[in-house]
Parts: structure tokens; sequence; C-alpha cells
């Protein structure tokens, strides 16, 4: 019957795989693949439904309603006033055209390491790269791949990343999220480089093969307003706000307070300084971009209502014990790395597989022959590596906001946010092998 649980699980977690990269909507096919887990496992059926799947896209919903609506909406009054186009054109007009992905990854790759979460990211980084890729005639297929390498993979090396997945170790090994520096910044530049040549590598071949950038009725795609654009210190105020609200108010609110708050301040600046072009339109607006956050809202909370059943699954702790089995193994840096990204993995989402290994396993290692500092560090890089398969939550909302498939944009992703994070991990463990941390 465990054989059978397991095979459950990793069939439902195909079945979503599958269905999402055949266009199915995804809260058909998480709902599927949530019915096959439950059969597979033995699972009362509505129980698990009501219980697990609703309870945790009910939870999801409710938990990101507010930060998805305030965000969309920014971004479209972004792009309605101008801001977006002023700010792009400014940056095309100093680098041209040459380095547009290179000013993308830069500007995403700040704002992540200024502790604005990814989630909010993509709505401010949305609407500024769409003018810059038209402008460039670059796909819109490898954005997707832009932010997460940016705004995900390179923030796993780098020291001081002020992430959760970055803090969560720490607890046990009695660490800081500046754990490993050197081994941190060698990984850094060699995730950086070998990202970003893939990056201008892809958008090249693509080129050539005639896919440039093409419209789409998405946030932000329409260039409504083609007069006289603001200023670039008009346009740029109300993103700065953004950053400086919530960096200001992390320690007087609750984290998504904080950045809905930053997010609500961005949109009243963005309107109170382009009054002429939202005269009689305002609450169009508003209501526009709420709408477009619908989507990627429920499309979320599909796939968190999923990882609600995995979780609930008697064949999930087959999984952790698995990992614990393989603790004993190997070489305690390599055993780190397969164990977490099984949970990483398993759930989709590399902080959920860094919380279940930290709590579960990673006591154990303490009294192994382990350098702390570089397990830490190994740690958080190996778990950015197989929480982006394809029904990874934070992809529902990338590809929802920008209106693209898994079948577009997947295998751009797979490089830089799978791939890449496991051979930087590879590499992170050489270099505690030799001592260098």
């Amino acid at each position: 019957m465990e054989y059978l649980n397991v095979i459950g699980l990793l069939l439902g977690i195909a079945v979503l795989i599958f269905l999402s990269f055949k266009g199915i909507h995804t809260i058909l096919s998480a709902l599927l693949a949530s019915i096959v887990i439950i059969i597979f496992n033995g699972m009362d059926f509505w129980g698990t439904i009501n219980a697990d799947f609703m309870a945790a896209a009910g939870g999801c919903v409710t938990t990101y309603f507010m930060l998805f609506a305030l965000g969309a909406v920014f971004g479209e009054v972004m792009s309605k006033s101008g801001s977006a186009g002023a700010i792009a054109k400014k940056i095309i007009d100093t680098l041209g055209k040459k380095y547009v992905l290179l000013a993308l990854t830069l500007v995403t790759a700040i704002l992540s390491y200024a502790g604005i979460s990814i989630f909010v990211i993509v709505f401010v980084i949305y609407p500024l790269a769409v003018p810059l890729m038209r402008e460039a005639n670059i796909s819109k297929n490898i954005l997707p791949a832009l932010i997460l390498f940016a705004g995900v993979t390179l923030m796993l090396p780098a020291p001081g990343s002020p992430t959760g997945t970055n803090a969560t170790p720490a607890t046990v090994l009695g660490t800081t999220v500046y754990a490993a520096p050197i081994m941190g910044v060698i990984c850094l530049i060699v995730a950086f480089v070998l990202g970003y040549l893939y990056l201008v590598r892809t958008s090249n071949s693509l080129a050539k093969q005639g896919v440039g950038f093409v419209e789409a009725e998405q946030l932000s795609d329409t260039n409504e307003n083609s007069d006289e654009l603001p200023s670039f210190i008009i346009a740029i105020i109300p993103v700065v706000s953004v950053i400086v609200v919530v960096f200001v108010t992390k320690s007087i609110f609750a984290s998504f307070d904080s950045i809905n708050t930053g997010l609500f301040c961005g949109i009243l600046l963005t309107i109170l300084l382009n009054l002429k072009r939202f005269k009689g339109s305002t609450l169009e607006s508003v209501s526009k971009g709420i709408t477009s956050s619908m989507s990627p809202t429920l499309t979320t909370a599909a796939i968190i209502g999923f990882g609600g059943v995995v979780q609930a699954a008697p064949a999930f702790q087959t999984f952790v014990s698995l990992s614990e089995y393989l603790s004993m193994l190997f070489n305690p840096y390599i055993s780190g790395l397969i164990s977490i990204n099984i949970m990483s993995g398993i759930t989709g989402a590399a902080l959920s597989g860094m919380k279940i290994f930290t709590n579960s396993m990673l006591p154990s290692y303490l009294n192994l022959n382990i350098n702390a500092e570089a397990m830490h560090r190994i740690l958080v890089i190996s778990s950015g590596g197989l929480d982006t398969l394809p029904h990874c939550s934070t992809l529902a909302i990338l590809f929802g906001v920008m209106g693209l498939t898994h079948k577009q944009a997947y295998k751009y992703v797979f490089m830089v946010s799978v791939l890449l994070p496991l051979l930087i991990a590879f590499l992170a463990i050489i270099l505690a092998l030799v001592g260098i941390v």
C-alpha cells in the first residue's frame, strides 16, 4: 500500500505538469491532480478537498488577494500614466537596446536584495519590461526566466539576502544570513555570468528565428498613452516610494501589510503626479488592474491547494523518511542537497522544503563533521533547485500576469531556476570540501 501511495503522489504531480503543458486551466489541472493523489492514497475524498485543498487555497486568497490586487493596479497606473514608458526610454537612451536584458536583470536583483518580494517585483518589473522588450524586439517568453533568475536564483548564494529561505537554517546551525561569504560571492559571480549569458544567447537565438516581442491583452501590454511621456524623475518617484515605504514600515507592520502599504503609496503617487493623464479614467484604470489580478490569484490558490493535498497525503511522510535515510548514505553536504531538493520538489516551494528539512532533519547533521556556515549556504542554494518544477505556485503568478503558458516559457525557466541552482550547489560543495568558506 505504501508503494501505491508514493506512485499516486508522483502520478498526481505528473498529471498536473502534463495538463499544464497541454494548456488546461490551472484550477482544473490542480483539482484533477489532487483527485489522483486522494484515490491512490486512500484519503477521504470530500474531507481532503474541503480540509486540505480548499483550506490551503482559501488561505492563499486571504493572504495574497490584496497583494495581487494592489500590485496589478500599480502596474496598470504605471502604464496608463506613461511612467513605465518614461523609465524604459531613459534606460534605452542610457544603455541602448543591446543592454536591455542587463538593465532588467540588475534592477530586478537590486529590488530583490532590498527585500522586495518576488510577488511584488513581477508587478513592478513587468510594466517596465514591456516597453523595453517591445523597443528591442525581445521575446516576452524569456521574461519569467529573467525575473526568477535575477530575483530568486541570484539571491540564493548572495550573503545577506533578506529571504525566509536564507534565514531559516540559521535557527538550527547558529549562523547568520551572511554565512559563508566567500563561497557565496564566488557562487554568485558564476551564477550571474552563466545565467546572463544564457538569457542573451537565448534572446539572440529567438531573434534569428524571427521570434520577437508579441503584444498581448495583459497588464500594461497596451500603449494607451502615446503622447508626451512624463519626466524620468516624475516616473521613478512612485517606484522608489514603494521600496522606501516597504523598508521603513517592515519593522512596524506585518510583512504583507508593509508591502501593501508600499504599493498603495506607489499607486497614489502615480495618480497624483499624473492627474492630467487620469482625468475621468482613474476608477477605470484601478478597476482594470483589479480585474487583471483575479486570474493570477485564483490559479496560484489552486496550486497552493494542490500543495495542501500533497502534504496531507500519507505518501508525503514516505518522502520525508527517504530523505532522512539518504542523509546517512552520502557526504553530509551531498545528502543535504538531495534531501532538501526532494522536499522542495514535492512541495513546489523552496521555503516549504527548507522549513521541513530544517525542522525534521537538519538537527541530526550537527553531530556530523560539517562546517555550519558552508552547510547553511549549500542548503540555501540547493533549496532553489527542484522547487521550480512546473507545479511551483510562483510560476502560476508569473505566467498569469504575463499571459504566458508553460509551453511558451517553462523551458527557459528550467535552465536558470532549476538547472543553474543545482550546478551552483555542486560548486558550493566543492568549495566547502577544499575549505573555501
